[in-house]
C-alpha cells in the first residue's frame, strides 16, 4: 500500500530510553544537568515524531511533582513553563526554518490534522454532511465518504465485538487516509486552486479542519467508543500481542505489576524502584491515550514502553523475593 523511507521509530525508541534515564535521574536527584538533557531529548524527539509529545507531558508532570514534593510549587511552575516554551518554540523554529530553506516560506508543517480527519470519516454517517455549511467542503466530504462506505472502510461496517472492531479499525485506517481521503482532497485542491506547494497544502488543511469541526461534535459518543476500544488495544500491545490467550495474559500481568508497585511503595528501601515503575506506568497510560486519540494502537506505536515495563516487573519481583528470603533467614536465626 505504501512504504516508509525512514522508520523514525528506530530513532525515537533509542532517544526515548535515553530520555527516560535522565528523567529518572532528575526525579531522584533533582539534577539540573539531567533536566537540561531531558529537555534537549524531548525537543529532538518531537521534531522527529509528533507522537513523542507524550515525552513533553511526562517532563512537565515530573517537574511539577518533584517541586511540589519539595515544597517549591511556584518554582516548579516557573521551570516547567520555561522548559515547555523553550522546547515547543525551538521545535516550531526548526519546522519553519526547514520549510523556509526548502520552500522559501517560513510556515509550519502542513497535513498534521489528517489523523483527526481520518477518525472523523471512520465514525461518521452520510447524513453528517448536512452539518457542513460550506458547500464545497460538503461535496468533498461526500465524495470521500461514499468511496469509503462502498468499500467497507467505516465503523458501521465492522462486525460485532471488541476484537472485531479494533481489527477493522486497524485494517482500514490507512485505506481511508492514504488510499482515499488524501488523494481525493489533494486532487480536488490541485484542480480548483492555484499556488505553490505551501498554499495548496494550507487549503487541504483548511478543508480537513472544516470537516473535523462540522462533523465530529455530532459523533462524540461514537468517537469515544472507538477511543476506549483503542486504549484497551494499546494497553495490550504495549506488553504482548492481541489474541484471545494474550489478552488475558495482559490483564493479569498488569494486575501483578500494580500489586508489586504498591508493595514497593509501602516497603521501606524501594523508593527508587517505585519511582521507576510508577513513571513507566504513567508513560504507558500517556502514550496509549495519545495514540488512541488519533490512530490505531499497533505495536510500533506502543513498543516504546515494552522494555521498561518488563525491566520494572523483574526488578520488583526481585525485590519481593529478596525481601522474603531475608525475612526467612532472620526468622530462622531467631529460632536458633
Amino acid at each position: 500500500m505504501y512504504s516508509n523511507s525512514i522508520l523514525t521509530e528506530g530513532i525515537a525508541i533509542s532517544l526515548y530510553l535515553l530520555f527516560f534515564r535522565y528523567l529518572l535521574e532528575y526525579c531522584i536527584h533533582q539534577s539540573k544537568k539531567s533536566l537540561l538533557l531531558s529537555s534537549i531529548l524531548v525537543f529532538i524527539m518531537i521534531s522527529t515524531r509528533k507522537q513523542m509529545f507524550v515525552t513533553l507531558a511526562l517532563l512537565v508532570l515530573c517537574i511539577l511533582i518533584v517541586n511540589i514534593v519539595h515544597k517549591k510549587a511556584f518554582r516548579g511552575i516557573l521551570v516547567l513553563s520555561l522548559c515547555t516554551l523553550a522546547i515547543v518554540g525551538s521545535a516550531t523554529l526548526l519546522d519553519m526554518g526547514y520549510n523556509y530553506t526548502l520552500r522559501g516560506n517560513a510556515v509550519r508543517h502542513t497535513n498534521d490534522n489528517r489523523f483527526i480527519t481520518t477518525m472523523a470519516f471512520y465514525t461518521a454517517e452520510r447524513s453528517d454532511a448536512a452539518y457542513i455549511n460550506d458547500e464545497e467542503v460538503r461535496d468533498v466530504f461526500l465524495e470521500v465518504y461514499d468511496v469509503c462506505d462502498q468499500k467497507g472502510y467505516l465503523k458501521h461496517s465492522a462486525e460485532e465485538g471488541w476484537f472485531n472492531r479494533v481489527t477493522h479499525f486497524g485494517d482500514y485506517y490507512d485505506c481511508i487516509q492514504i488510499n482515499t481521503m488524501g488523494p481525493i482532497i489533494t486532487q480536488y485542491v490541485q484542480e480548483h486552486y492555484e499556488g505553490g506547494e505551501v498554499e495548496l497544502g494550507k487549503k487541504v488543511d483548511q478543508i480537513m479542519s472544516t470537516i473535523n469541526i462540522s462533523v465530529m461534535p455530532h459523533n462524540a459518543m461514537n468517537i469515544l467508543g472507538s477511543f476506549l476500544d483503542n486504549v484497551l488495544s494499546g494497553l495490550i500491545t504495549t506488553v504482548a500481542k492481541r489474541n484471545i490467550l494474550l489478552n488475558w495474559y495482559s490483564f493479569f500481568i498488569y494486575i501483578i505489576y500494580i500489586l508489586l508497585l504498591i508493595w514497593n511503595i509501602r516497603v521501606r528501601g524501594h523508593i527508587k524502584t517505585a519511582i521507576l515503575a510508577g513513571l513507566t506506568l504513567l508513560a504507558i497510560i500517556g502514550n496509549v491515550t495519545l495514540v488512541s486519540l488519533v490512530i490505531f494502537c499497533q505495536t510500533r506505536y506502543t513498543i516504546y514502553n515494552m522494555g521498561l515495563f518488563y525491566i520494572c516487573l523483574i526488578i520488583m519481583l526481585y525485590n519481593l523475593i529478596r525481601h522474603e528470603h531475608l525475612l526467612h533467614i532472620t526468622s530462622k536465626n531467631q529460632n536458633l
